[in-house]
């Protein structure tokens, strides 16, 4: 399967008019079937929600075809399954050891379709990616990760951002970590090329090259 948690992988069945005819779940190998069809146009909504994170999109809404009594349609690679398996990675990875951190239990939201006004955020509880620039940011691993780490941050923080705790330098160090986080389990120095943000984390830059910085 595209994620890796079958279990979750939702699907809701409903006529062309929007009546609601049933529902369910994905295999082990990424299809769903639903019996008792009669052949015809149906619309499949698919969800993606899970025990860490569900899934936020209005317009992530399939179209399929049913010629028989059941029909099987495979989960591909979209916004929606990207940031799913990656911010379920990132769970998975701090969850276990060496970090052991289980301060992120919880269903993470995140929302994805949110247009051209956004790039990726967090707000220190979910995250959400836009199409700013006309880069999809959901697709990105480095963009996910980078803004789930951004969450763990905030909580180990006591539910604070780091720039509030540590004035101006903790906004940086928020940043640098979630860069640093990414760029380490993508096994990579370069963080963001796939939405041409890149920045490099192996360098030799020095405080002295910003000016007169306290």
């Amino acid at each position: 399967t595209a994620t890796g948690r079958a279990d979750y992988e939702r699907v809701q069945v409903y006529s062309l008019l929007g009546s609601y005819i049933g529902s369910s779940y994905t295999n082990s190998n990424g299809y769903y079937n639903y019996s008792g069809l009669a052949s015809g146009m149906y619309i499949v909504r698919s969800y993606l929600e899970g025990t860490y994170v569900n899934i936020r999109d209005e317009n992530d809404i399939h179209q399929a075809t049913t010629y028989t009594t059941a029909h099987n349609w495979l989960w591909g690679v979209s916004d929606a399954t990207n940031v799913y398996y990656h911010a379920n990675k990132v769970h998975d990875i701090i969850k276990a050891a060496p970090y052991n951190y289980d301060g992120m239990d919880y269903q993470v939201d995140a929302f994805i379709d949110e247009g051209e006004f956004r790039n990726g955020w967090s707000d220190g509880l979910d995250i959400g990616f836009g199409s700013q620039n006309n880069e999809e940011w959901a697709r990105s691993s480095d963009v996910v990760m980078h803004e789930y780490d951004h969450c763990v941050n905030y909580h180990l923080y006591g539910d604070a951002w780091m720039g509030l705790v540590y004035a101006g330098q903790g906004y940086a160090m928020d940043e640098g970590l979630a860069d640093y986080f990414a760029c380490i389990q993508n096994g990579e120095s370069l963080w963001g090329e796939s939405v041409n943000v890149n920045r490099n984390l192996s360098n030799n830059f020095t405080m002295s090259q910003f000016g007169n910085i306290p």
